[in-house]
């Protein structure tokens, strides 16, 4: 009887990935969240952008309202004098608006719950809002504090 002997080579079964393919996973999925975070505080500066573009159309809706009223839209501090305000709530401008119930606060700003950083400027007949934006996203609208609204 004729015994052969085989060569057994050590074999070893693969059951888990390897340092490499677990760098590369780790380093795609970094990539891709790292996408979602700039894409998704883009999509929050275009609505505060949105945000703020609306509330300055209500105040102007508001100083229509006002016009119609009292022919002529508030002035921008007590005697009518040529100067620009912030809008504050406690201004001649926000004052008048609540004075008439034509608002109930002046807005927050979407950004910090804050005043926003917008200003008026009329002398009687006319007036300017003169408001910022942190995106261009909105048609017409520049990423600065040189936006205006007027009648």
């Amino acid at each position: 009887m004729r015994v052969i002997k085989k060569n057994k080579a050590l074999s070893f079964s693969r059951t888990g990935f390897t340092l490499i393919e677990l760098l590369v996973v780790i380093a795609i999925i970094a990539c891709l969240a790292a996408i979602v975070m700039v894409s998704l505080t883009q999509s929050k500066a275009k609505g505060r952008d949105a945000k703020r573009a609306t509330d300055v159309q209500q105040i102007a809706q508001a100083l229509a309202l006002y016009h119609n009223i009292w022919q002529r839209y508030p002035c921008s501090v007590s005697g009518c004098a040529d100067s620009e305000v912030v809008i504050s709530g406690f201004d001649n401008l926000s004052v008048n608006l609540k004075n008439e119930k034509l608002i109930s606060t002046v807005p927050p700003d979407p950004l910090n719950n804050e005043t926003y950083k917008f200003w008026y400027w009329s002398v009687g007949p006319n007036y300017i809002i003169r408001y910022c934006q942190e995106t261009d996203s909105i048609k017409r609208l520049t990423q600065d504090c040189n936006n205006t609204i007027s009648p």
